[in-house]
């Protein structure tokens, strides 16, 4: 029995150090900037409503990115299911109806869905809060801990209407719960659900 208990006080040992620690204390702004632009990837669930002039679609959304390389799961788009995933050189589009298009074909199917193709290379920024890189936001305003409100990048306008606070090993960082991007006639809207930093771990 003794030699039973050594073992399972052993197995609950390894147990725990396995276990990512969180730490509860809050990030500073430049220390949140600092950990998110080095994170490898994320993952995020929610609503995605895209307007264009009086049309506008809302579909659920399931994305994650690794690196550069980014994987879209959309629900409802039209009455029916959607990935795209997304990479540097490459737009891949597969749907529900069996539709299978890569490049300039992908790029031309989600125009005639959505009406525009998503500057997905910033997107991955401006989600996380962050300015993209490259040309620095000709406008951008901060509240009092420095944290961004909105930003003019690109053309496109981006504000940031509410927060979430998401537990990491570093601290507690203050994410994006809803922004709201727009361009001329093109207005997009991201309402997140349910935060994940650990797969960029």
């Amino acid at each position: 029995m003794r030699g039973a208990g050594l073992l399972l006080c052993g197995l609950l040992w390894l147990a725990g150090c396995a276990t990512t620690r969180v730490s509860r204390e809050p990030l500073s702004v430049a220390a949140q900037q600092t950990m998110l632009r080095s994170l490898g990837g994320f993952r995020l669930e929610g609503t995605a409503s895209v307007q264009v002039g009086e049309e506008a679609v809302t579909p659920s959304v399931s994305w994650q990115q690794r690196g550069t390389e980014a994987r879209f799961r959309f629900s409802g788009l039209l009455g029916m299911g959607l990935v795209l995933e997304y990479g540097p050189q490459t737009l891949h589009l597969t749907s529900s109806r069996g539709e299978d298009l890569r490049g300039t074909e992908a790029e031309q199917a989600l125009s005639a869905q959505i009406g525009f193709v998503p500057p997905f290379e910033a997107l991955r920024f401006w989600v996380l809060g962050l300015p993209a890189p490259g040309d620095p936001p000709t406008e951008q305003s901060t509240d009092d801990a420095g944290r961004i409100n909105a930003m003019t990048q690109q053309q496109w306008h981006i504000r940031y209407e509410r927060w979430t606070d998401v537990a990491t090993s570093a601290g507690i960082a203050r994410l994006p719960k809803k922004l709201v991007a727009t361009r001329a006639d093109l207005r997009l809207v991201l309402a997140v659900r349910r935060w994940d930093l650990t797969t960029g771990d």
